[in-house]
């Protein structure tokens, strides 16, 4: 016996697969359920998984280009300091003294 969940349901029906998964995944946590019963949302699950879109996921970033970009800022805005060194620990360090 398939449970069943009206609000998974009107999910599915509009198309909002990721958001029915999530459901269907409250739904199995709750106690009273049979193993089968489990098995056969987890199975639904999936199906749901599978009838979503894929998501765009943008071009790969290029990490040396953001690293880039950052320093290039950190220098216009005067945080940039010689071998790493910010102004904020230099700061501490002169009123420890």
């Amino acid at each position: 016996m398939m449970v069943e969940d009206e609000v998974a349901q009107k999910l599915e029906a509009a198309g909002l697969w990721r958001r029915a998964a999530s459901r269907w995944l409250d739904v199995m946590q709750h106690h009273g359920l049979t193993d089968q019963q489990r098995d056969r949302i987890r199975q639904h699950r999936k199906y749901c998984f599978s009838c979503a879109k894929p998501i765009n996921s943008p071009e790969k970033l290029d990490v040396m280009e953001i690293a880039r970009a950052a320093k290039t800022t950190q220098e216009r805005i005067g945080l940039s300091q010689p071998e790493g060194v910010n102004k904020r620990s230099d700061v501490r360090n002169t009123h420890t003294s």
